[in-house]
């Protein structure tokens, strides 16, 4: 079962101003969309505690 985290307003907020501002660049869309990636996957991993 999936843990619901705290939803970040501010987060969401500069991410779709990210997306907005990068979407004329096709490079930044794909720069933009690994980071978030990756912060989720590192989210995760500390609400895991990072053991298995």
């Amino acid at each position: 079962p999936l843990i619901p985290s705290k939803p970040r307003p501010g987060f969401s907020r500069a991410g779709m101003s990210i997306l907005r501002n990068a979407l004329p660049s096709p490079g930044l869309v794909v720069l933009t969309f690994v980071v978030i990636g990756t912060c989720r996957a590192f989210n995760q991993r500390n609400a895991r505690g990072g053991c298995r």
